[in-house]
């Protein structure tokens, strides 16, 4: 059972088990995330804050150092040996790859390296951007981050604007070129937790700085986004990532602090593992308890409709099991009383239907009895009606020929014994129709042209005087039809029309009698203007012994339909009264 109490109840409790702890734990997985989110995008800003803070001090360093050796060298301006012992003493920090001091056009004046060189090819940098920016502005100006050719080490130029103390004027720039090893450094001795890391990336996301260096000598590229959250980190694993950007000298810096997604949010990932266990053991309850109540209370309650379906097909003898003193054992013992009272009321009632039946055979029986012995009389009256008339007339025809016997009256005895003879034809249609109604009616059809054969008909029968027949026969086909049979329906048609014309009519007596097509039947239309039969009859006079005529014995339509029926055919009526009638012969035009 599909929709059982027992599947609706360990559903139920399977819900009430899970749906809370679902619920729950996704209220809570959902607020964990939440607040894990902000909390490590909060800690990762304080990370990436705490780096840049470092690296703003380095290159503040920097440039107060580099500023302060540019103004004792431009105070000091005539001692060029001072200038150099100053550069070198700044290279001795092994902070700075080059040292160069520049004249207002650009050309090097004293050139210091960290591989211990002090010339070089270049001697002219008045074209190089950082120069230009230095001399147009008199600020300090940073060219962008490039790697060295051989080790891949990222430099960086600080350009330092020298203004003579006297004049005020811009007599030359301090370039320094400048390690950014340092600055790995520095990130290094970040302290971090698993699945944390923080680097630096320039303005065009090439990575420059990273606690592992070989990323940056891999030189790899990371576009930092403008929004911090989760995002795609360095690695390409989705992680909570915070970026501070800063602006040195004109060059944009961003300190990109990440934590992965999966050590960010570990504690809810925990926590949604738990409460899968819990739902998993909420499972196994529900499902057990579920067992104990179906074992307990929808067991009986099962056995119960059992017995009740075999109870509903007929098999009164079953009993339901009551071994319990709960409700439940009261409504067992209860459904017992009643499938026995059940069983009893059924015997009671068959009893009383076969009593019944019964009456109803015996009623039925006298019923039809006297509805033969009714037929039967109506039949005799109506029989002994129609031959006592004929009988009469050929008895007075007899008495008149016994009289003009004897007064030798020849024309007298001729009309007598035709009067008689017409009148024994009478009698012998009326036995025909009753031998014709009560005979088995068997149909050998034959193929027969329907035109000339209607025409055939009509052409043997005598029409009264003033009854005009128009003839309408273009149908043109050949049917299979009992030609006898068929003939006689046509007839008795063709003769109740002749009698509908027999009355005084004030549009004159025409038939017409047609043949044609209509759809796949055959039809032999017989219309005539005759009084037309009245509404509340036409449905009766295809009856056997129904006729509205003041002779005959009524079965002549009864004997066409049943002809027109085992044509596998029919018979139609149309008929107004003061207008005339109708009566359609059809049968199928491919029947075999």
């Amino acid at each position: 059972m599909k929709t059982s109490i027992r599947n609706r109840l360990l559903v139920a409790f399977i819900c009430l088990a899970i749906v809370p702890l679902l619920l729950i734990g996704g209220i809570i997985g959902i607020q964990s995330y939440s607040t894990l989110k902000d909390t490590t995008i909060q800690l990762q800003g304080e990370m990436g804050q705490s780096v840049l803070n470092k690296i703003t001090a380095f290159f503040d360093e920097m440039e107060n150092e580099l500023t302060l050796s540019g103004k004792l060298n431009m105070l000091l301006n005539e001692y060029k040996a001072v200038h150099y012992d100053t550069m070198k003493l700044l290279m001795s920090k092994d902070i700075y790859d080059k040292l160069l001091l520049l004249n207002r056009d650009g050309r090097t004046i004293i050139y210091l390296s960290r591989l211990g060189l002090s010339s070089e090819d270049k001697v002219d940098y008045s074209n190089e951007h950082v120069f230009i920016k230095t001399m147009e502005t008199g600020t300090i100006h940073y060219s962008p981050v490039r790697f060295e050719d051989i080790s891949g080490e990222p430099l960086i130029s600080i350009a330092i604007p020298l203004v003579d103390l006297r004049s005020g004027k811009l007599e030359g720039v301090l370039l320094a070129e400048v390690r950014l090893k340092k600055i790995w450094n520095l990130i290094s001795d970040v302290q971090v937790n698993p699945g944390q890391s923080v680097y630096i990336v320039d303005a065009k996301g090439k990575l420059i700085a990273h606690r592992n260096p070989s990323l940056v000598l891999k030189g790899l590229q990371f576009a930092a986004p403008a929004q911090d959250g989760i995002h795609k980190g360095l690695t390409g694993e989705n992680s909570v990532i915070v970026v501070k950007r800063a602006v040195f000298g004109g060059e944009e810096f961003n300190i990109v602090a990440e934590q992965t997604a999966s050590d960010a949010f570990a504690l809810a990932i925990n926590f949604i593992r738990v409460t899968a266990a819990l739902i998993v053991l909420a499972l196994l309850a529900a499902g057990v308890l579920g067992l104990l109540i179906v074992k307990q209370v929808i067991r009986p309650i099962h056995n119960m409709a059992i017995t009740a379906m075999a109870i509903s097909t007929g098999d009164l003898s079953q009993q339901v099991d009551v071994k319990r003193n709960d409700e439940l054992g009261l409504l067992g013992s209860a459904f017992n009383s009643m499938s026995v009272q059940l069983k009893s009321l059924i015997d009671s009632l068959e009893q009383k239907i076969e009593e019944r039946t019964a009456q109803l055979n015996d009623a039925q029986a006298e019923l039809i009895r006297q509805e033969r012995l009714a037929a039967l009389g109506k039949l005799t009256a109506t029989i002994a009606h129609e031959i006592r008339n004929p009988l009469a007339t050929v008895n007075t025809s007899i008495f008149s020929i016994g009289a003009a016997l004897e007064k030798n009256e020849t024309e007298r005895i001729k009309r007598a014994l035709g009067l008689a003879e017409r009148n024994v034809r009478r009698c012998d249609n009326i036995i025909t129709e009753l031998l014709d109604y009560t005979r088995k009616l068997e149909i050998r059809p034959s193929k027969i042209d329907i035109d000339r054969w209607v025409g055939k008909i009509l052409d043997e029968q005598t029409f009264p005087e003033g009854i005009i027949c128009r003839r309408n026969l273009s149908c043109g086909l050949e049917v299979r039809i009992d030609g006898e049979h068929m003939r006689r329906a046509v007839i008795n048609i063709v003769t109740n029309a002749v009698h509908a014309l027999s009355e005084e009519l004030p549009h004159g007596k025409e038939l017409t009698v047609e043949t044609g097509r209509s759809g796949e039947n055959l039809e032999i239309r017989v219309i005539d203007k005759g009084p037309g039969i009245p509404d509340d009859i036409q449905h009766k006079i295809f009856e056997p012994l129904f006729s509205t005529k003041g002779f005959g014995v009524g079965l002549g339509l009864s004997i066409t339909k049943d002809i027109m029926e085992k044509h596998h055919g029919g018979i139609n009526l149309t008929s107004k009264v003061g207008e005339g009638t109708m009566i359609t012969l059809w049968v199928p035009i491919d029947e075999q």
